[in-house]
């Protein structure tokens, strides 16, 4: 649950800042935060979960720049 929290308050300010170009974005940005709630409610383990948020992390670092 930390990892999603994180996620979401680390994401949320460039996303009120989002306009529609952006949308992709915006998009990229839910299905992570969906995939990585998801594996840790199947109850994957840390280091995977860590990995995930990591890759999702720079994914989203590269669609701002």
């Amino acid at each position: 649950m930390r990892l999603i929290w994180t996620l979401l308050f680390m994401l949320a300010g460039s996303a009120a800042l989002a306009a529609s170009p952006e949308d992709d974005y915006i998009a990229a940005r839910d299905k992570a935060i969906a995939d990585i709630a998801a594996q840790e409610s199947a109850n994957a383990a840390v280091e995977t979960l860590d990995a995930q948020n990591t890759k999702a992390m720079a994914d989203l670092q590269t669609r701002l720049s």
